[in-house]
């Protein structure tokens, strides 16, 4: 049976009889007993209050007891730390996340080692001499010698731990040229366990300290975690006769390895500038980035692979550069810059990486005295002295205890297929980055039919772009005719009916587009807005990733001219366009593939010193018109 209480009373509220009060009907309902009965105990009430009143102002300078409550929620000891055997590790790492959200500071935690890889056997065109292909490590640190560092356990690895310290764990680089690129892990047997200073009191013992550590998370754009000492704990299955014993509180600060309760304690020092980066990080050795078109498909795309590869698709992270480019004493480091411009080479990565980040790009650097550390991209190593003071140092940092410089809680490395050499089956890649991009720039995206998409294509100016390569450039095929093709398509395309509708409301535009100047921001901006791109062979035709879906890129063959005694044989060939067909949602086509069969296409000589046979491409201006005039009828023809 349905309840139809609540409708009554509203409809006898909102009845336009009024009603009594509910104070007039209880007074009529109590007789005069009762009535008395109430007075008194309202009566006592109130005089109990006033009594506690006084109690408590006469009282309150007094200390008082500790609640139960509050004595329930303390942090755990570190007797509670090192009384663990492996059945009650959990146990523990639960009632510390559970202190964590209760009081937001736990006293000492535990940073746990681990690193979870996979591994391609026997393919081709990837690194084989290392342990794995692509990496997720937890708590990896750096320390001032600048190796990298894993405290884990024995029993928490799959392989012998002095397996994982005589070879790489992995590649960074990306492209296999080299050992530059093998990525090694110091693994040490033990637990990190560090002690944090209290947020709330502050009880850090040097204050100076302090200020530096939390002044380098704030230059690292992470949190600061106020962390004051660090130990490492080894289960007691080394050699313990001879240390000393110490209480738990005090293995943080001795500098001697001690024992206590079952387990033996190691010393760790942390720099003044100690930070832990609690966003994924992702690493990488630069390749050839002087070139943006090498850097988005071999260095851009290695990282997008291990984002989609761990499922970290977000600008929450960070991005560092494990060299400098600068740096001519690392063998091989040349690689980096490729023989490329050393300053275009940061600028250029920088820029590029920026966009799947929302912090500064981050890079790992040595100082004067030959201690590494991490800062803002970037930086300069400082050159080594002379040999005999580096030996007296590297004979001090042998005797030394490890230094930590910082801790990555999520640190993604390795390298696993060249998109330069090998994009099919890797699709997914491209859109990935332009998501990013987009996302980073503020560039607004549309559902593929959406009303918003139309509303945009509805307002934006017909775009046509001609890539004007410079005629300096290292590798030549500009497009000998670009000047030409530009006239010709802004004098014939005024004089199309569907072309003249169109442009009732818009406007048409037909660039001779120059990259040089323009920042990898304003580059993407502008491709958002393309509608036709014509493009030559070389980096420019990279940028077409960025390209909305179903825009048509068109890029001229890749031509050359060989001597032949006193003739030239002239030769065009598709080039480097199966870079770019694997972009899934952009119609890419080379000009030979939309010329009839038998035709050839000219090109003008012009020798280079790195290209002795270069010859630049004359294109077919009836050609390139027929497929900008189809483009912008498939583009706009539902806007007429």
């Amino acid at each position: 049976m349905i309840d139809n209480s609540y409708d009554n009373f509203t409809s006898f509220s909102s009845s336009k009889h009024k009603s009594p009060s509910l104070l007039q009907f209880i007074s009529n309902s109590l007789t005069g007993r009762h009535k008395c009965i109430i007075i008194v105990l309202f009566t006592l009430i109130i005089i109990q209050s006033i009594l506690v009143f006084f109690f408590l102002r006469n009282n309150s300078n007094t200390p008082q007891p500790i609640m139960k409550e509050q004595q329930e929620h303390q942090p755990p000891s570190l007797n509670d730390v090192t009384n663990l055997n492996e059945n009650s590790l959990l146990s523990l790492s639960q009632s510390l996340e559970q202190f964590k959200e209760d009081e937001k500071y736990s006293k000492y935690e535990i940073l746990y080692g681990l690193h979870s890889c996979n591994k391609y056997y026997k393919y081709d065109a990837t690194p084989m001499n290392t342990l794995h292909t692509m990496c997720k490590i937890q708590n990896l640190c750096l320390n001032k010698k600048g190796q990298f560092i894993l405290f884990t356990n024995q029993n928490k690895n799959i392989k012998p731990l002095n397996i994982y310290n005589n070879y790489p764990l992995t590649y960074t680089q990306g492209r296999v040229e080299t050992n530059r690129g093998d990525f090694y892990v110091k693994h040490i047997e033990g637990d990190l366990i560090i002690q944090n200073a209290n947020p709330i009191i502050k009880n850090f013992n040097d204050k100076n300290i302090f200020n530096k550590r939390r002044e380098k998370a704030k230059e690292l754009q992470t949190n600061f975690k106020m962390i004051e000492k660090a130990t490492i704990r080894v289960s007691n299955n080394i050699d313990n006769n001879n240390n000393q014993k110490c209480s738990l509180e005090d293995s943080f600060y001795n500098t001697k390895k001690c024992e206590t309760n079952g387990y033996t304690f190691l010393p760790i020092k942390l720099s003044p500038n100690f930070t832990v980066i609690k966003e994924p990080t992702f690493a990488l050795h630069r390749y050839a980035a002087g070139n943006v078109g090498h850097i988005l498909m071999e260095n851009v795309n290695m990282i997008v692979s291990l984002m989609l590869g761990f499922n970290e698709i977000t600008l929450n992270n960070h991005i560092l550069f494990l060299e400098d480019v600068y740096d001519d004493s690392i063998q091989n480091n040349w690689i980096s810059h490729y023989n490329y411009n050393k300053d275009n080479t940061d600028r250029y990565s920088i820029q590029t990486f920026s966009l799947l980040s929302k912090y500064n790009i981050l890079q790992k650097c040595r100082n004067q005295d030959q201690s590494y550390f991490i800062t803002k991209a970037p930086c300069r190593n400082v050159k080594p002295k002379e040999e005999e003071e580096i030996k007296k140092k590297q004979i001090k940092e042998e005797e030394e205890e490890e230094e930590l410089e910082v801790c990555f809680e999520q640190f993604y490395v390795g390298y696993s297929l060249n998109n330069f050499l090998k994009g099919y089956g890797r699709e997914i890649l491209y859109p990935t980055i332009r998501s990013l991009a987009y996302t980073k720039l503020n560039i607004p995206m549309f559902l593929k039919n959406s009303k918003e998409e139309f509303n945009y294509f509805l307002k934006k100016d017909i775009l046509i772009s001609i890539h004007l390569k410079p005629l300096q450039s290292r590798h030549g095929n500009v497009i000998w005719n670009a000047n030409i093709i530009q006239n010709y398509l802004q004098e014939k395309l005024m004089k199309e009916k569907f072309i003249i509708e169109l442009l009732k409301n818009r406007k048409l535009k037909i660039d001779l587009l120059k990259l040089e100047g323009m920042t990898i921001a304003d580059q993407i901006n502008y491709f958002s807005n393309v509608d036709y791109y014509l493009v030559d062979q070389g980096s420019a035709a990279y940028m077409s990733m960025f390209l909305r879906p179903e825009t048509l890129v068109v890029q001229s063959p890749r031509c050359n001219a060989y001597q032949i005694e006193k003739e030239f044989q002239k030769k065009c060939e598709t080039g480097y366009t199966y870079v770019i067909s694997p972009f899934p949602d952009i119609l890419i086509y080379n000009v030979l593939d939309l010329i009839d069969e038998g035709k050839v296409i000219d090109c003008k000589i012009r020798p280079l010193e790195k290209e002795p046979t270069n010859c630049d491409p004359i294109l077919p201006i009836d050609v390139i018109y027929q497929s900008v005039l189809t483009q912008i009828q498939r583009r706009y023809h539902k806007y007429i």
